[in-house]
């Protein structure tokens, strides 16, 4: 029998996380994501809304925070956000930068399973005057499609 149609898995969380620095990582959000056929394509697609935090005294900020997509144990898609600014604001504010990074990718697991795709978010890098890295609302989405030659 040939898998015909793709099939859709979803997750969405909206608790806060905090992202602590010198942490190795922290996951945000995952999807369990089954094939039935050799060489399926799974297309991936996530956000996360991402607040920063600054310390309201400096003129400067600056963070790195990296995103990696994991299938199971291993890294498929990294994306880093690197970022430095001069601001002049006011001592008594702490204005809040928002990231809202995408993932899209498409993987082909090879064999048949069951496989858990995650996202791990780590703070790298020297920060400046950054107090809270927090991710919000996160989603991930696949869609597996059935192999270009079955």
């Amino acid at each position: 029998m040939m898998n015909c149609c793709p099939k859709y898995f979803f997750n969405q969380e909206r608790l806060p996380i905090d992202i602590p620095p010198g942490s190795p990582g922290v996951e945000i959000i995952q999807v369990s994501v089954t094939t039935v056929l050799p060489n399926e394509r799974v297309r991936l697609d996530s956000m996360a809304y991402t607040s920063i935090s600054t310390v309201g005294e400096g003129e400067r900020y600056g963070y790195q925070l990296v995103y990696d997509l994991f299938r199971d144990t291993t890294v498929i898609s990294e994306i880093s956000l690197t970022h430095t600014n001069q601001v002049k604001q006011e001592l008594t504010t702490a204005p809040f930068i928002e990231d809202t990074p995408n993932i899209t990718w498409t993987d082909v697991p090879g064999l048949p399973g069951t496989y858990i795709y995650r996202i791990i978010v780590q703070r790298l890098g020297t920060e400046e005057n950054i107090a809270d890295v927090t991710v919000f609302d996160r989603s991930i989405d696949a869609i597996v499609f059935p192999p270009v030659n079955p």
